[in-house]
């Protein structure tokens, strides 16, 4: 659940490449929303999701389909966007 504050360890893979939030933090993550979005409406209409395997980019022994990683993805942007929310909320944000 995104409400779910507890801290996960995640794989080197998906480590930030930044540890400093910029003035733009909130511009950058719509950005890559937008991005995103933009790929996923871009994905051929004849492709069944149901039907259709995926690797895990993070760990290649994982596989599954590609409606699951659209759960995935829904549920993984809006954790993002519950902790951005907490951040946002803390005194002294953004500087």
């Amino acid at each position: 659940s995104p409400e779910n504050q507890k801290k996960m360890k995640t794989t080197s893979k998906a480590e930030p490449s930044e540890s400093e939030i910029g003035d733009n933090i909130i511009e950058r993550f719509c950005d890559h929303q937008d991005q995103m979005i933009e790929h996923l409406r871009n994905i051929p209409a004849d492709i069944d999701p149901a039907k259709t395997i995926i690797t895990s980019p993070l760990l290649s022994i994982v596989t599954y389909s590609l409606a699951y990683c659209y759960t995935i993805l829904t549920v993984h942007c809006r954790r993002h966007f519950w902790q951005a929310k907490r951040v946002a909320e803390t005194g002294g944000f953004p500087n």
